[in-house]
């Protein structure tokens, strides 16, 4: 069984590709979304469902407690598995849309050599923003230096902007936070980016298509076959213990598997030229106007 969170273009592309790739396995699957889940008498999905995949967090978060053994549950499309609790038991395992820092930092690398100082917007109010902070610290590559600002010790997004433009950075780091990146506030950075000469690196392939240099791109269908790979394992009553397991954090998912986006339109502006064995692995590059394709996807 298939349960939804909601009918938000992300996830239904995920629930497509789930339901491609379970038939191409021979299993046959049933879709529900959560709302009518919800909405049955039944408090627990039916018993014949082996294995329940969960797509988004609010589905996995109210299944977690529902599913029971021997019925098994996979979430996938979860952008913080320990935010949502899903680390405590009934232990549980998925794919996150979490992607591994070392590998953004990698990619910042392959495409911008020079680059030595990272900037970022962070907010002091939570423990997820102090930890990522540390995190990124600890894996920044060897002789960079992270510039952070934090975003609510000031009056206004725009004033936290401009006192990160006015450190020397190199490039701008983000992350998928709502409590930081509001509609406003990424306009307010790009626009100011630009007129700065800094090149930003998007958490999303919409985040660069905006004006972002390059980032990374979660993929549904990428996610649907790390989901799948997890239900398979479950089916075939082998060791479905596939994620990192830290005893500290009870990490037990699987990190996301990333795509790369590009924006040549910004690069043009900022005088950049991208690696050719780049260009060739990125999934969405964005072409300045005139030439017909715009979004290439593999």
């Amino acid at each position: 069984m298939i349960v939804s969170s909601s009918e938000a273009t992300p996830y239904a592309m995920t629930q497509k590709a789930l339901e491609s790739e379970l038939g191409k396995h021979g299993h046959i699957s049933q879709v529900i979304s959560l709302a009518e889940l919800r909405d049955k008498t039944m408090s627990i999905v039916p018993s014949e469902a082996k294995v329940v995949i969960a797509v988004g967090t609010q589905a996995a978060t109210w299944l977690h407690p529902q599913v029971k053994p021997p019925q098994h549950l996979v979430y996938c499309m979860v952008s913080d598995p320990i935010e949502a609790g899903l680390h405590k038991e009934p232990l549980i395992t998925g794919v996150s849309t979490q992607v591994p820092i070392k590998g953004q930092f990698q990619l910042i690398q392959e495409a911008l050599p020079k680059v030595r100082t990272l900037g970022m917007l962070y907010h002091t109010t939570t423990d997820k923003e102090k930890s990522l902070l540390k995190s990124i610290r600890e894996q920044l590559p060897e002789g960079w230096r992270l510039e952070a600002v934090a975003i609510d010790q000031y009056k206004t997004v725009a004033q936290a902007i401009a006192e990160l433009f006015g450190r020397k950075i190199d490039i701008i780091w983000t992350e998928p936070d709502a409590l930081i990146y509001k509609r406003a506030t990424v306009r307010t950075l790009l626009l100011t980016a630009l007129r700065k000469n800094v090149p930003v690196f998007g958490y999303s392939a919409g985040f660069v298509k905006a004006g972002g240099l390059l980032g990374i791109a979660i993929d549904p269908d990428t996610q649907a076959r790390q989901a799948i790979d997890i239900v398979e394992r479950f089916l075939h009553e082998e060791n479905p213990s596939t994620g990192t397991h830290n005893s500290e954090t009870q990490e037990n998912w699987q990190k996301a598997r990333y795509e790369i986006a590009l924006n040549l339109i910004v690069a043009e502006q900022l005088s950049i030229t991208f690696p050719q064995e780049l260009l060739k692995r990125a999934k969405y590059v964005f072409k300045p106007q005139g030439n017909n394709d715009k979004e290439k996807s593999k």
